[in-house]
Formats: structure tokens, C-alpha cells, sequence
């Protein structure tokens, strides 16, 4: 997991460009720096979607295992 390089990837391509940032630009670096992770939908796990088209089974992402501990201070 790297926090830091994400931080600088936000920066760099944000305001150190004179851009704005997409979210899917966004969700694909968290997942290459480990800070999300892909899983299946489960309403009885994840709650339910504010995504209207969402259903069981579709591709979801959740924090990391180790971005998790890290945000609950463990």
C-alpha cells in the first residue's frame, strides 16, 4: 500500500496541472496503489447502493485490509 505515492499522484495531476481529477482516474490509481480492492456486490455486506443500476454479484470496491487497520488506528 502506498499512500504517499497516491497523495502525489492527487497533486501532481490535479492542481499541478491546472486539472481536475476523474473518478475513474482516481479509482484506478488507488487500485494499483493498494488502496482498494475488488470484490462482488453484497447488499447483507456492503449495505445498499446509492448506485442505481447496481446488482449481487457486480463488481464492487472496498478499502484494503491494511487502508482499513490504518484508518480504525490499528
Amino acid at each position: 500500500m502506498n499512500i504517499a505515492e497516491f497523495a502525489r499522484w492527487c497533486i501532481d495531476e490535479g492542481p499541478f496541472n491546472g486539472c481536475d481529477l476523474d473518478g475513474g482516474s482516481v479509482q484506478q490509481k488507488a487500485i494499483e496503489c493498494g488502496l482498494i480492492v475488488e470484490t462482488k456486490y453484497d447488499p447483507d455486506i456492503h449495505g445498499e447502493s446509492n448506485i442505481p443500476c447496481v446488482s449481487p454479484g457486480d463488481r464492487w470496491y472496498v478499502f484494503s485490509d491494511e487502508l482499513t487497520a490504518m484508518l480504525e488506528g490499528k
